[in-house]
């Protein structure tokens, strides 16, 4: 057994892709918890829940969250088609994209509904 003690972030996402047994995807998922999260949210504003498809799996599935960047072990995954390409994030990230679109469409509404009560 090959140990991943110095190995780089993107060798053990290689890793992660490639390994083939689940003990081998738990040790790479373990050594990819010691590196801290690069979260990337440039494309938060550009969320649109008719992009994505949830797809609930029978077996465990490995892999990284593209938004929040940390290592995933569940049966949910969310494939984004966002504008720079397919995007894979976990059921987290998704249900807090969809909250934070909910609450943008509805300060607009509370928005529109104060400058009408105002011109009254």
């Amino acid at each position: 057994m090959v140990k991943y003690c110095g190995a780089k972030k993107c060798d053990l996402i290689d890793l992660l892709n490639s390994a083939t047994t689940s003990r081998e995807r738990n040790k790479v998922v373990k050594q990819l918890k010691k590196f801290d999260p690069c979260p990337r949210k440039e494309l938060d504003v550009e969320f649109d829940a008719k992009d994505c498809s949830c797809k609930k799996y029978n077996q465990t599935q490995y892999y990284m969250c593209w938004r929040c960047d940390k290592p995933k072990t569940t049966t949910v995954k969310v494939m984004w088609n966002s504008p720079k390409g397919l995007k894979i994030i976990c059921n987290t990230c998704y249900f807090a994209l969809s909250a934070n679109a909910d609450l943008e469409r509805s300060r607009k509404e509370n928005a529109q509904y104060y400058d009408f009560m105002k011109k009254k």
